[in-house]
């Protein structure tokens, strides 16, 4: 990916995902992910872009959840958060991904009003096995729930870290303990 970031082609990535994902999803009512970078908010697209989208293959907006890296949240553009505010507006679902990674700005988590809050998988591998991990995961599962924003644990992998998830009241896991990555939905 980094190529592209450098070639600025990860718009157009994110382009074909959106339009892949619409396409894919057009055929049932699962809500679903797609990752937003920095170098979308820059390029001031995704709104029309999307609402194209959601016309061309009869998607509704609230099943749409776009997440953001916590990079981008914490840089806090006025214009990266008047866009992701206009997103909600239009009802499309905002997670901040890999929380805990890089800035954990816990006050633009807040300003931004977002929907999901997605634990990075560093913690959540270890959890079992690293009392750091466990302690960080469980600070970050306390603001959720006291911010009243629905938490998910990413990279669980096993039954042990699955049951830690649950013990901690994290709401949401993903990973390799439920499914490995395929590239269609199973029917």
């Amino acid at each position: 990916m980094e190529p592209a970031r450098l070639s600025g082609l990860l718009p157009e990535i994110t382009k074909i995902m959106i339009d892949k994902s619409f396409k894919i999803m057009s055929k049932n009512n699962y809500s679903f992910s797609i990752n937003i970078t920095e170098e979308d908010l820059s390029k001031n697209y995704l709104l029309d872009y999307l609402k194209l989208k959601e016309s061309e293959y009869g998607i509704e907006t609230n099943r749409v959840i776009l997440e953001i890296l916590e990079g981008v949240s914490s840089t806090g553009k006025k214009n990266h958060i008047k866009q992701l505010t206009a997103l909600k507006d239009n009802d499309y679902s905002i997670a901040i991904d890999d929380f805990g990674s890089e800035y954990s700005n816990f006050e633009r988590v807040l300003d931004l009003d977002i929907d999901f809050l997605k634990i990075d998988a560093r913690y959540i591998k270890n959890i079992d096995v690293s009392p750091k991990s466990y302690e960080i995961t469980k600070a970050i599962a306390f603001f959720a729930k006291n911010a009243n924003i629905p938490c998910i644990a990413e990279f669980v992998h096993n039954e042990a870290v699955q049951k830690i998830i649950d013990d901690l009241g994290i709401d949401y896991s993903q990973g390799y303990y439920f499914s490995e990555p395929s590239p269609l939905p199973k029917s």
